[in-house]
Parts: C-alpha cells; sequence; structure tokens
C-alpha cells in the first residue's frame, strides 16, 4: 500500500507508513470504473432558504450557505463520507463510495446527529434549520457528465428515496428508511413515523425519526444481543485464556491477544469469559476502538473513563470532576499530577482546584501513559484486573504506544489483558513470555448446521438449503446467522410445524444486507488487485491460474503480483504447486461481493471471454465440467446453450448419485427455460427435464414431497401439449409413488388403472413392466398377496437389466427391485419361505449390478421388512447398517429415517442397552412421520415399534401404539399390516391381565383372523390362530383350540422351518397333550 505522503510502498496489512509514519489509507475506487454497491445516502436540506434569499443580500446569502456548507461537510469528512453534491442549500452524501466501511450506515446516521447538533450554533446571527433523510440500497455509480464537467454520482432508486425520506422530516430532524433502521437497529434511540407513501416509490415505506445515540458500543450491546445462538466450538481457547486467569491471579501478568476475522466471534467470546466463575473477583476495565475515530488519540480509553465515571449521569462538569476525583481516591495514593492530566484528557477543567499543567505536549503525553498505566497497577493491588481492549486494528498511534508498554514490561502484578484485532493488523511489538497470541479458527461444519438449526428455530431446513448456507457461511458465526435469516426472509421456504419446505430454487450468490458494507470494505482496500478480484470472482469461488491468465491479457510477472497481494490481503488462498495451480476466495461471500459489484455488461463481457477460453484452449475442463460451461454460457447471455450444458450437469452428477447437484443442475435449466417465448420448442425441451427432474426428487426429498407432484403434474401437461406419450408411462409412474407414500389410495389406484389402460393399448415392453410393478406393489399394499405374486411371476419376462436401467433413469426407481421385492413379501405372507427367500436373494444381487443408491436402499428395505418378519434382528441389524451407509452417502434423510427404525428395533432385541435403544426406536419412528405421516408403510412401522416395547415390557406404550396403528390402518385403506396390528392390540389386552377386557382381546384376534384369512395370508393366519389358541388354552378350551390351529399348521409347508410354524406346532402338542387327558378324565368319569 502506497504512502500518499512520502510514495512509500507498504504492505497491504500495515496501519502506518513504516517511512514516515502517516497513517495509511486504502486506496479508493477509481473514477472511471463504475460498479454496483450497496451505499447509504443521506439528503441534508436547509429549512426556509427561499425566504432567507428574499431577505439578506445575495454575497450574504452566500457566505451563509458557504458557511452552511462547510460545517456539514466537516462533519462528513469527520466520519469519512463523500459529499458527491452540494445543491445549492443542499448537500448529498454518501457512505460507502468511494471507501466502504462495514458501519457505513450507522456512520451515516451518527453523522446525521452531529449535523444537527453542529446547526444548532448560530451562522452569522442567524439560527438556521435542517431536515435530513437517509436511505441505504442498491446503486450504480461511477463517473457521470461531459462538456468537460464530470463527477461521480450513485444512481438507481436508492438516491429518490433519500430524497423523499428526507422530505417528510421535520426541521431539525433526521429520518431513515426502514432499511437503513435494520442496518442500525440498537445503536440509536428512534421514534416510528408509522408507513408513509413517498412520490414515486411503489410499495409505502415505514420511517423512523432517530432522537440519539443509543450508547451501544458494539453488537454485543445491542438489546438483541440476549438472543444470540449458543456458544460453541471455542473450548480449547477459553482453557488457554483461563489459564492466564489463573496465572495472573498468582501476581504474573498475562496478556492474550485474540486475532480473528470480522464475524467469527472475538466479542462473544469476551462476553463468555466475562461471564465465567473465576473471572467475577477481577475489576474489569473495558475499552472499545473505533473506526470512526481511528485518529483520535486514546479514544477507547477516554470512552472508558466517560462509562466507568457514568458521565450520562452527571448533571454538570463540576459534579464529573469530582467523580473522577472519588475513582482515583479509591486507588490513592498517586502523584500531584494525575487529575490534572486525566482532567485534561477528559476535556474537564481543573484550573480551579489544580495547579495548571505547563508540560510540552510530547511529555504531558508520556506523563499521561504513565498515569493510566499506574492507576491500573494501583487498582490491582485491591483486586485483580482484567483489561480488555477491543478491535485493536482501530486503535490511534497514542493507544497502541500504551498497549506497547504493557507488552513489553512483564510485571509482578495481578493483572489479565485480553486484547482484539484482526489479521490485516500486525502487531507493532516483538513477542514476550507473558503474551500468548491466539487465532480463533472458523468453525467445522458440525456446529456451523447447529447454528443454522438455533437461527431456524430449531425447525429442520431442506439438506440442500442447509448445505449451501454451511458452504457459504464458511464456518464464520456471524454469516452463518445472517445468511439463514436472509434465506428465511425470502419467502421460498414454506414453514411446516416442524420442519421448512423449499418452494422454489434460492437466488445464487444470496447476499445479506447486514454484512455487504463489511466486505465491500474489505475490496476496496485493495489497490491494483481489485479488478482481477473481480475477474476471478466471474470464473468462481475456485479456479485455476492457467485460466485466469488466459482471460486476463496481464503478464505472467503482473499477474502473480497481484494475486500475491489479494492473498496478503485474506482474500484468497493458493493451492497445489506448478503447474497445477488453483486459487479459492476464502469466503464465498467475498467472492460473491467482488462479482456482484461488476456492472451487468461487464460480468456479460468477462463470461464470454471465460467461455471461448474454455471451449478453445481448455475443451477438457469444458467436457469435464459442464456445469462450469454452464455458468459461463448464462453469464454470457447464451440461454440454449447454457441450458444444454445445465442439463449435461445434471445428467452427469445423477450418474454419481449426487442428487442434491443434479436437482439444482435441472432447476437451472428450467429456471432459463422460463425466460425464452412459450413455445412448442420450448415445451419439446421441458418435457425430459421435468420428468429427470422427478426422479431426481424422489431420491433427494423422497417420494411423498409436494416439490414431486409438482414436477410431475407439469410434465404431464407437457406430455400432452406436445404429443409425445412415449414418456406418459414414466410420468404416471411417478405420480403413483407419490400418492402411495402420501398415502393417497383412491389416486394411487386411478394411477394404477391407466397405467394399466396404457400398457394394454401400447404393448410396449416398458410401459408393461412399469404398470406391471405398480400392480404388484398395490396388490401387497392391499394385502392381495395371491394377485401379487400372479403378476409378479407374469411380468418377469419384460424385466431385463436393460428395461431396469430405463426405468432408473425415467422413473428413478427399479422396477426389478418392486416387482421382486413386494412379490417375495407376498410370498412370506403365504407361507412360501423359500421362494420368499430366494427372490430376496435375487433382489439383493440385482441391485449391486446397479450402482444405484436409491435401489440400494430399497432393496434393503426388502431384506429388513422379511427380516422382521421371521424375527431375525441380526438380519435385520446387517441389512439396515448397510441402508444407512447407503442413504447417507446419497444424502438420502428419508432412507436414513427408515434405517434408522430398522436398527434400533435389532438393538432393542439384542441388547445390551435396550432402554437406549427403544428410546433411539421412538426418536426415528417420529422423524420418518415427519417425511410422510400417511405413508402405506406407515401401518408396517407402527407394528415394528408396538414389537420392540413389547419384547421390553412397554405393554401400556406398546398398547397405545398399537391402537394408533389399528387407526391408521383402518383409515389409510392400505390395510396389508392390519391383521397383524390387530393381532397385537388383542395380545397386549390379555398381557395386561385384566379380566374386563378378555372380550375385547378375542374380538382383537377374531378381526385379525377374519383379515388375514380375507388378505390370503397363510402365515398371519397362522399367527393370530396360534394367539387365540393360547388364549383359549387358557381359558380351558382345548377342543376349540384344536380346531383352530390344526388347519392353520396344515395350509403351510411341512418343510418349512419358519419359527412360528414350530411354535404353533409345540402349542398345538401341548393341545393334544390337554385335550387327551381332560377326555382320559371324562372317560374316567
Amino acid at each position: 500500500m502506497e504512502c500518499v505522503q512520502c510514495g512509500t510502498q507498504n504492505p497491504v496489512k500495515s496501519k502506518f507508513c513504516g517511512e514516515c509514519g502517516a497513517a495509511l489509507k486504502p486506496p479508493t475506487v477509481s473514477p472511471a470504473r463504475a460498479e454496483r454497491r450497496q451505499l447509504t445516502v443521506l439528503f441534508c436540506d436547509l429549512v426556509g432558504s427561499t425566504v432567507l434569499s428574499g431577505l439578506l443580500d445575495p454575497e450574504d446569502l452566500r457566505e451563509l450557505v458557504r458557511t452552511y456548507q462547510q460545517r456539514c461537510a466537516e462533519v462528513i469528512h469527520r466520519f469519512d463520507g463523500h459529499v458527491a453534491q452540494f445543491l445549492g442549500d443542499g448537500l448529498l452524501i454518501y457512505f460507502g463510495f468511494p471507501t466502504a466501511h462495514e458501519d457505513d450506515a450507522r456512520r451515516a446516521v451518527a453523522a446525521g446527529l452531529s449535523i444537527l447538533e453542529t446547526m444548532r450554533l448560530p451562522i452569522h446571527g442567524r439560527q438556521l434549520q435542517v431536515r435530513l433523510g437517509i436511505h441505504t440500497g442498491l446503486v450504480v455509480v461511477g463517473e457521470m457528465g461531459g462538456l468537460g464537467h464530470r463527477e461521480n454520482l450513485a444512481l438507481g432508486e436508492t438516491p429518490n428515496i433519500a430524497a423523499r425520506v428526507q422530505g417528510e422530516a421535520t426541521p431539525d430532524a433526521l429520518v431513515i428508511s426502514e432499511a437503513t433502521q435494520r442496518l442500525t437497529q440498537g445503536f440509536f434511540n428512534v421514534e416510528a413515523l408509522g408507513t408513509r407513501t413517498l412520490k414515486g416509490v411503489a410499495q409505502p415505506t415505514p420511517l423512523y425519526r432517530v432522537l440519539a445515540e443509543s450508547g451501544a458500543v458494539s453488537r454485543m450491546d445491542l438489546p438483541h444481543a440476549v438472543a444470540l445462538t449458543p456458544f460453541m466450538g471455542r473450548d480449547a481457547e477459553l482453557k488457554v485464556i483461563q489459564r492466564g486467569f489463573a496465572d495472573a491471579e498468582q501476581g504474573h501478568s498475562r496478556l492474550v491477544m485474540l486475532c480473528g476475522e470480522p464475524g467469527i466471534g472475538k466479542s462473544r467470546l469476551l462476553e463468555v469469559v466475562k461471564q465465567q466463575e473465576n473471572v467475577r473477583s477481577f475489576e474489569i476495565f473495558e475499552c472499545q476502538c473505533s473506526p470512526m475515530h481511528s485518529n483520535s488519540a486514546l479514544y477507547p480509553l477516554i470512552e472508558m473513563l466517560k462509562r466507568r465515571l457514568g458521565w450520562p449521569g452527571a448533571a454538570n462538569a463540576e459534579e464529573r470532576l469530582q467523580r473522577l476525583e472519588d475513582e482515583m481516591g479509591r486507588t490513592a495514593p498517586h502523584p500531584p499530577d494525575t487529575i490534572p492530566l486525566l482532567a485534561s484528557l477528559l476535556g474537564l477543567s481543573y484550573e480551579h482546584r489544580y495547579p495548571r499543567l505547563e508540560l510540552p505536549p510530547p511529555e504531558q503525553r508520556i506523563r499521561t501513559l504513565e498515569t493510566l498505566q499506574a492507576w491500573w497497577l494501583k487498582a490491582s493491588e485491591l483486586r485483580p484486573v482484567l483489561l480488555i481492549l477491543e478491535d485493536l486494528h482501530w486503535a490511534d498511534a497514542t493507544t497502541l504506544e500504551l498497549v506497547r508498554r504493557l507488552v513489553e514490561r512483564e510485571m509482578p502484578v495481578r493483572m489479565m489483558g485480553l486484547l482484539t484485532f484482526r489479521p490485516e493488523f500486525s502487531l507493532p511489538w516483538p513477542s514476550t513470555a507473558h503474551m500468548t497470541e491466539l487465532p480463533l479458527q472458523p468453525l467445522p461444519s458440525s456446529e456451523t448446521e447447529c447454528m443454522v438449526a438455533y437461527v431456524a428455530g430449531r425447525k429442520r431446513l431442506p439438506e440442500e438449503v442447509q448445505a449451501q448456507i454451511v458452504a457459504r457461511a464458511g464456518g464464520i458465526p456471524l454469516f452463518v446467522e445472517e445468511l439463514t435469516k436472509a434465506v428465511l426472509g425470502t419467502g421460498l421456504l414454506e414453514e411446516k410445524e416442524q420442519h421448512y419446505e423449499l418452494k422454489g430454487p434460492l437466488p445464487a450468490g444470496l447476499l445479506p444486507t447486514t454484512v455487504q458494507d463489511s466486505l465491500m470494505a474489505r475490496l476496496d482496500r485493495l489497490d491494483t488487485a481489485r479488478p482481477v478480484a473481480q475477474l476471478a470472482a466471474t470464473l468462481g469461488r475456485e479456479f485455476p491460474y492457467e485460466v485466469l491468465q488466459a482471460v486476463s491479457n496481464m503478464d505472467d510477472a503482473s499477474l502473480r503480483r497481484e494475486l500475491a497481494w489479494l492473498i496478503d490481503a485474506g482474500l484468497l488462498v493458493k493451492q497445489g504447486v506448478p503447474p497445477r495451480v488453483r486459487y479459492v476466495f476464502k469466503h464465498a461471500l467475498i467472492r460473491d461481493t467482488a462479482y456482484e459489484s461488476l456492472l451487468r455488461k461487464t460480468r456479460q463481457q468477462y463470461h464470454q471471454q471465460i467461455m471461448e477460453a474454455l471451449r478453445t484452449r481448455f475443451p477438457e475442463i469444458a467436457e469435464a465440467e459442464p456445469n462450469v460451461m454452464a455458468v459461463h454460457c448464462e453469464g454470457a447471455g447464451l440461454t440454449w446453450e447454457a441450458i444444454r450444458h445445465w442439463q449435461r450437469a445434471a445428467e452427469q452428477a445423477l450418474s454419481r448419485a449426487a442428487f442434491q447437484e443434479a436437482v439444482a443442475h435441472f432447476e437451472q435449466a428450467l429456471g432459463l427455460l422460463k425466460s425464452l417465448p412459450d413455445t412448442l420448442e420450448r415445451a419439446q425441451k421441458e418435457l425430459p427435464l421435468q420428468l429427470s427432474l422427478g426422479g431426481a426428487l424422489n431420491c433427494l426429498r423422497s417420494w411423498a414431497h409436494p416439490s414431486v407432484n409438482t414436477t410431475y403434474e407439469r410434465a404431464l401437461q407437457l406430455a400432452h401439449q406436445v404429443d409425445n406419450f412415449d414418456r406418459i408411462a414414466a410420468i404416471i409412474s411417478g405420480r403413483w409413488n407419490f400418492f402411495v407414500v402420501l398415502g393417497e389410495h383412491a389416486k394411487a389406484m386411478e394411477s394404477m388403472q391407466s397405467l394399466r389402460a396404457l400398457a394394454e393399448k401400447t404393448r410396449d415392453p416398458f410401459t408393461h413392466a412399469v404398470a406391471d410393478g405398480t400392480a404388484v406393489a398395490a396388490h401387497f399394499l392391499n394385502g392381495n398377496h395371491a394377485q401379487a405374486l400372479e403378476v409378479a411371476l407374469r411380468s418377469e419376462k419384460y424385466v431385463d437389466l436393460e428395461c431396469d436401467q430405463l426405468c432408473i433413469q425415467e422413473i428413478g426407481t427399479s422396477v426389478f427391485a418392486t416387482l421382486f421385492g413386494y412379490s417375495l413379501l407376498s410370498a412370506w405372507h403365504q407361507g412360501k419361505l423359500s421362494l420368499a427367500q430366494s427372490r430376496l436373494k435375487m433382489v439383493l444381487e440385482h441391485h449391486q449390478k446397479l450402482d444405484h443408491a436409491m435401489t440400494d436402499c430399497l432393496s434393503l428395505w426388502y431384506g429388513c421388512y422379511l427380516g422382521f418378519c421371521l424375527r431375525q434382528p441380526a438380519q435385520v441389524q446387517v441389512h439396515a447398517e448397510a441402508m444407512r451407509r447407503a442413504a447417507e452417502k446419497a444424502k438420502f434423510p428419508y432412507w436414513v429415517s427408515v434405517s434408522a427404525i430398522y436398527l434400533s428395533w435389532a438393538r432393542s432385541q439384542q441388547g445390551p442397552d435396550v432402554e437406549r435403544a427403544l428410546e433411539q426406536l421412538l426418536e426415528s419412528f417420529s422423524v420418518f412421520q415427519g417425511f410422510a405421516p400417511s405413508s402405506c408403510t406407515m401401518g408396517h412401522f407402527f407394528n415394528l415399534v408396538a414389537h420392540g416395547l413389547t419384547t421390553a415390557g412397554r405393554l401400556d406404550q406398546a398398547l397405545r401404539m398399537a391402537e394408533s396403528g389399528v387407526r391408521h390402518g383402518e383409515t389409510a385403506q392400505w390395510n396389508f399390516a392390519l391383521p397383524e396390528l390387530w393381532r397385537q392390540k388383542g395380545e397386549l389386552v390379555l398381557m395386561l391381565a385384566d379380566p374386563s377386557r378378555t372380550q375385547e382381546a378375542e374380538e382383537c384376534l377374531h378381526r385379525a383372523l377374519q383379515l388375514a384369512r380375507a388378505h390370503g395370508a397363510p402365515m398371519l393366519e397362522l399367527r393370530a390362530s396360534r394367539s387365540m389358541s393360547f388364549m383359549w388354552k387358557a381359558q380351558g378350551k382345548h377342543r376349540e383350540a384344536l380346531e383352530l390351529l390344526e388347519p392353520a399348521c396344515r395350509a403351510l409347508p411341512d418343510d418349512s422351518d419358519a419359527l412360528d410354524l414350530q411354535e404353533a406346532r409345540a402349542l398345538l402338542a401341548e393341545l393334544r397333550a390337554a385335550a387327551g387327558e381332560t377326555a382320559l378324565r371324562s372317560f374316567r368319569g
């Protein structure tokens, strides 16, 4: 960075010139380059200027207006604003151009209050009044004009709104818009003026009158700081700090220097430290540096003294001086010049009590520093002292000199120092033994996700939304909070009871207004590297050096120098070694800010250059990364080309089971299509995109997600529009899956009938396979097990590997897995155990040939289901663990929840920690219900959970679960699980051993038996018969039990080794023995 005073080049992190010591200011934006940026605009207007022009001579009026403008300009300069124009009796003022600050809106409001304050003093004997208005928003700012007169002006709605806001102000009032109020909330006391209709502004605008500063110094002081996210991720840092406190208590002074970028949580960590139990014995001296006072000597110490002495409550200067004396008297004795030195520092008159200081300024400066240091030393004799100095990077030179004195002198005193600063600040003193530098690192993804969940009100965000927030926030807590709030504020998330659902794609490069000024300020500190940063941002978050070089028109040495500057500034990170060097923007939001600052026309030119370079010079990148080509084609305005590349990118993602990326790419392509005229060509292009999107959504969000149905409905509409009936089968099948999982029985059966009619009409093998797959599933779910097996056996000739791969491509699921999976479950219900096991083996072998995550999960589900039916928890656990691995790898939350249910059940049956397993079972079942509360398989899971609770002895809880399952099954119409649910309910009522409910138990078992027979399910009939026979045996009804159980056992194959049949035969033997004894007694009698 070049010093404007002496011309010396200094490192980018330098705050002061190493040659002459002058403060270094970041370079301003080149006036010739127009940019998009967030700007806070202040309009100041002189009240009654027309009347004054009639009362004063023009020359006198000129002098009065010049003095008024000069006063205002001095205030603006103090807050580092920019007077864009002197408009006669008014001023147009920018905060955020030519140099942005992270608190531009706050600076603007503070400057407005200072203008009101300075205007209270008469000008040339006249009391003038002003009106002020402020608004914050997007502008394009750059050079305007011609014919020798050119100036930098901001264009857009923002300056116009600011002018209208100023028009709503009364004399001597400052009014701000809602946008500015959001950015400054808590730092100022305001009065709500209600909503006003501003001329030329479409929407009514809430306005606020600013009354005064609130006294808040940092974000931690704001009223809403009590609602901060939970503190996390800083345990190691806290331990280091606690060791420092322990040493300080023992009389060994310590200094801990906390280094971290903006928003990483330095202030939050200090707040937590202050609340620690062992810190309460320390006397705290807390100082806060300010970016608006970095050239005001000892500003943080002066403000600390004022707060400590309670100046806001002091009536006059005399009372303030008395409070200073009382404070110093507490730590007496002090040298006689202590009060004069500190009073002089505070701007208090003291000569009426103390001798006037007659020291040269340099000597008085040194004595003041010694006095402050001695004050803390004296205080440490009474209590341990904690000195906090925040934001050292904004400290003035004198404050830094005071800190240097503390650092360089290790004193045997009870003093602990906590100082915070940003990475761009270079410590101007060497390290010492009692000083520890502690860098704060970004939070890991797991803790970032916890923070997102907290900001979202503990409601689950869609996984792709959460992933985007985590990736873009980069582990910076402030970015996490503001990005989450910004996403929730887009209106694209629909709030449900326990989660949010995404209604449409999130806008790319979403930038919260609350952090835009801070990010832009970091870019404004760049010099010639700024255009390189903007060009690099057009390439993306990550980019290869050779591509940047190809489009930059810079020689190698110059480009590497500018990139080194960007690395030094903390914007880029370099990866790899030549010739494979890549650069990554340290934060996605920095990259987005640099990109969004470009004019749309410039962006388009850059994208065009990059696209051509990739196509001609880097074809391997263009081929391997179609999403990159899509971005640049879209940015270059080549819509059809972009759509083609987005589709390629989505198909590539699908081939890798990257469903989240696939959905995002499909939605990008569809979004571009919607921007084109509604023609037949557009509809033809859209149909395959919608169909493929439906399959990807099935995998990513579950079959029952509303977006699945919306997508297939649109695809069906398009198929009719373009007369393309080749795709109808896949579309109807997609809707069938949606209705089945959602529990819409009538609509699902209607879809099945439509598929059957279509298959008979077309005689197409693919359509036949899809239709039969839905028919087998429907028959099983309706409890028609004989028909399910019949259709499956008839349909196997249609389904080969090629047909199944087409099904996966078109509808996202395997028809082979559907046919063989549901039919193997029906085979078990019919007692055909060998057939069920052989078909399961075929399903598991087939899914391994496909390498398709959804089919993996579905196939393993059949294994878990059959394992539960066979009461083999070890088998269930094996399949469930494999399902969990596949689901977690593919990021299928639906299947993750399913695998968790089976794993918990299996563990509850095998131990050792049964109670923990049961809690996990209930929790995972609750999560599953959130995905599809009316799912067609819900009855099965009610049955499974009730069984787990029963075996653990939680009979009342198990009964409630079984009763809920019965109610669900009787209303949902998918009644395949009802026989088991009625049987479980009957058994549980019996187990409660309540004689008054015996009749109820028998009715439940009769209902189970009736349904099992109706379903053609001998295995379920056997179970219900055994339960009934067991009850009758206890009642002495041995003959009736025998007559019920014997035919049920005969209905199953003799060679079956099913556990149910073994138990039934054992009971049968007991019944025969008991019946024989009864008959013998009767004969003897």
